[in-house]
């Protein structure tokens, strides 16, 4: 493992600066005076705060662990150079020893630990670190590769409630996707750094696995069970017992976002010097098979994209231009097509059921729009570029402005494959439903020139013909058109959704949905017919208990999702009918994991008598839940103001000491909650008094 020496940083601190620490040994050049510190350790505790920090990381192990992954990153921006500008290799070699130092990696550490946390969140972890036992547990989670390919796990439900408990403790998710994000952030970053007229993006495995991150439960199966097997229960819980405490989950939650550097004053500094040093990459002057070749990867991307246009191929498409706009910069149609790319790939955000668009976010689209007004640049007449212009300022919410890019544009191209689409979409956030429909219909009437295009105006006129409460108009639409395009796989998909919202019978919703090759997205086939056989089920049953033939029908919807708490987090994202997750438990064999996390879904749909009857069925209510990110049911009524749940959670004998996911009391999170809500102070007054009258009738 990569060492890191002590240099007694304590000592230098004396001297109220951390400057004087920095480590130039083996630097290769004199750089002049020392950098200005990375934050300011010179005043009030914070010497003595620094000072014990870096013992306690050392005792803990994590300076090295943080020196092992800052290597990592010293690798990753060295392959990155090497392969965007192998000319500033030799020159930048100084920088990066100065950067990746001894003294410098400290600063950082203790910049990234120490100025955030308080002295008493530093004291319960010198308390907590005095534990052998505690110590043994973290660092063999800490040295454990997870992987990304594991199975569950055969876990008894005991030792898996205590590992879940553990990932949330640890805060394991978030550190994972920390890492992945910043191992994207520093490729992008230095390659911008050394070519910044070419692209901030390399082709970041868009299809990767864990794109959108583990769940927990994943990470207990890949992570928290293969580390921690020679542990038993007993130790297990002697390390949850000292970890789930306001300090350390504060000290785990700051140390899961260490290695994060989208915000670091370090790595800014680091990329900034890239740039000043980094020599100007050299380009030969193309030859006539250069061109050739380049024109070859650009005709490929563009047919990738135009003629399938699927998640997939969009990757290999991005990796195609990113090669041809190295050889040709200044070619405007690479930009569009990067262009059309960014903004097809912008970080996803939730979109209201009703809604066809997002709350945006100007940073994830400024890429977009960087290539696209390049492109213009280089290319005014480019009405591609302005079409694009304009959707992204739609997505922005600048009506106006879009349709001023779209009206320019279409001078030049009046009939472009995404105009009735584009138009259609105005209308919609203008309220003019009928015209909004209208230019769907109309589009869906032309012959389909790009993929999806056809997919999308399917998309957005279910929604506008639900709010005018004309789905059953949409059925209709949706099978004229399977009967001309049997083949629209993902439009299936769409159809059997909407047939299961307006409770069509589960045979015809089977009939969409069987056509579609196994291959296609087999789990959402598989979501899909699920849903269909429980939806089914319920209505059978009624209110009674379900018969043998619900239960068959049942078991061969958890047999398609596996397993049945996998189904019940599905069904609780379309909860059109909050019974069908009853149905679940009641054919279940899976007993209280099920019943858990049946709980967590009503109580998140406040389905009151269903959340009792899950109570009755012997649900753990104070159990951490996964479905609301390790949050214990208290708390969590409490966050989401679900007042009437928090009262029978009381009545049902909750735990009223237990401590929230941050480590905060429950009688704490009240009175916070109630400086800031006005609206349900009494309320929150109301119930802070129910509270310690429970608790004192409980001691």
């Amino acid at each position: 493992m990569y060492r890191i020496i002590s240099i007694g940083l304590g000592a230098c601190l004396a001297i109220a600066s951390l400057v004087a620490c920095t480590d130039h040994a083996g630097a290769g050049a004199s750089y002049g005076p020392p950098p200005a510190p990375l934050c300011d350790m010179s005043r009030g505790e914070m010497p003595e705060k620094a000072r014990r920090m870096e013992a306690l990381l050392t005792q803990m192990g994590e300076l090295d662990a943080m020196a092992a992954h800052e290597a990592q990153v010293r690798q990753r921006i060295e392959g990155v150079i090497s392969k965007g500008n192998p000319s500033a290799a030799a020159p930048l070699r100084p920088t990066l020893d100065e950067f990746f130092s001894t003294g410098m990696l400290h600063q950082k550490a203790l910049c990234d630990m120490a100025v955030t946390l308080r002295m008493s969140d530093i004291e319960a972890m010198e308390a907590w670190s005095r534990d052998p036992v505690l110590l043994q547990i973290n660092a063999a989670v800490r040295d454990q590769a997870p992987d990304p390919q594991a199975n569950a796990a055969s876990l008894p439900p005991e030792r898996r409630d205590l590992l879940l408990r553990l990932v949330y403790a640890m805060h394991l998710q978030e550190r994972l996707l920390t890492e992945i994000a910043a191992a994207r952030h520093v490729e992008f970053t230095t390659y911008d750094a050394l070519i910044p007229s070419a692209s901030t993006e390399l082709d970041d495995g868009i299809n990767g696995r864990w794109r959108n991150g583990p769940t927990a439960e994943f990470l207990v199966d890949a992570w928290a069970a293969p580390a921690l097997e020679k542990f038993n229960d007993r130790k297990l819980a002697r390390f949850l017992a000292a970890t789930e405490q306001e300090g350390p989950k504060r000290f785990f939650a700051n140390r899961s976002v260490v290695d994060s550097h989208q915000n670091s004053a370090w790595y800014a500094r680091l990329v900034k010097s890239i740039a000043a040093r980094a020599p100007a990459p050299t380009r030969m002057p193309q030859s006539m098979e250069d061109k050739l070749q380049t024109a070859a990867m650009v005709s490929e991307a563009r047919r990738l994209l135009h003629e399938n246009g699927t998640r997939v191929v969009i990757a290999d498409a991005r990796t195609l231009l990113l090669r041809a706009e190295k050889a040709d910069p200044r070619n405007a149609e690479i930009k569009v097509l990067l262009g059309e790319i960014a903004l097809e790939t912008r970080p996803a955000q939730p979109v209201g059921r009703d809604d066809i668009r997002a709350k945006s976010y100007p940073q994830h689209f400024a890429q977009a729009e960087k290539y696209l007004n390049q492109a213009l640049a280089l290319d005014p007449s480019s009405a591609q570029a302005r079409i694009l212009l304009g959707r992204s300022a739609f997505l922005q919410g600048r009506d106006d402005e879009a349709e001023a890019w779209y009206e320019r544009a279409e001078k030049d191209m009046p009939d472009h494959p995404w105009r009735e689409y584009n138009h259609g979409d105005l209308a919609f956030v203008r309220g003019d439903l009928d015209s909004a429909i209208s230019s769907y219909k109309s589009g869906l009437a032309k012959p389909e020139r790009e993929a999806y295009v056809h997919y999308r105006l399917l998309q957005h006129l279910r929604i506008a013909l639900r709010k005018q409460d004309k789905s059953g108009e949409f059925t209709a639409i949706g099978d004229d058109y399977l009967g001309t395009h049997p083949d629209a796989w993902d439009f299936r998909f769409d159809l059997a959704d909407h047939l299961l919202e307006v409770d069509a019978p589960a045979k015809k919703i089977l009939a969409v949905i069987d056509p579609i090759p196994e291959p296609w997205l087999p789990g959402m086939k598989h979501y899909l017919e699920a849903r269909a056989l429980v939806q089914q089920a319920a209505q059978d049953s009624g209110n009674r208990r379900i018969g043998p033939k619900e239960k068959i029908a049942v078991r061969r919807a958890i047999e398609l999702t596996d397993p049945s708490e996998s189904l019940i987090r599905q069904l609780c994202l379309q909860p059109h009918h909050p019974r069908a997750i009853d149905v679940v438990v009641q054919a279940s064999e899976a007993g209280k994991t099920a019943v858990n996390e049946a709980f967590a879904c009503l109580m998140r749909l406040r389905d009151i008598p269903l959340m009792d009857r899950m109570v009755a069925l012997g649900a753990d209510i104070d159990a951490p839940m996964p479905m609301h990110e390790g949050e214990i049911a208290l708390c969590q009524t409490i966050y989401s103001r679900n007042f009437d749940a928090f009262e029978r959670l009381l009545e049902a004998g909750a735990d009223t000491t237990r401590h929230c996911r941050d480590g905060t009391a429950i009688p704490t999170l009240l009175r916070r909650l109630q400086e800031h809500d006005r609206d349900n102070a009494p309320k929150m007054q109301s119930l802070l008094e129910r509270l310690q009258a429970s608790t004192q009738t409980s001691g």
